[in-house]
């Protein structure tokens, strides 16, 4: 699966990895967070400056562009 954000996209590979390419201004692209143990992705959606991602633990993760709230925690 792909997303399409403003200036980058994010892929989903079949081992559960995000990889991302286009704008990296803010590491949307390439900030892509260390999962625990055996957990990986099984959904990426990229926003505007930011990436969001879904756990196999079905925890929600984001990283990029943080100014207004979108990647908290």
């Amino acid at each position: 699966m792909a997303s399409a954000g403003f200036w980058h996209t994010v892929g989903l590979t079949s081992a559960g990895r995000i990889v991302g390419w286009g704008c990296n201004s803010f590491y949307q692209c390439s900030g892509v967070p260390t999962l625990q143990g055996d957990q990986v992705f099984t959904m990426a959606s990229a926003g505007g400056l930011y990436t969001v991602g879904l756990t196999s633990a079905g925890r929600i993760v984001g990283w990029g562009r943080n100014n207004v709230g979108q990647c908290s925690r």
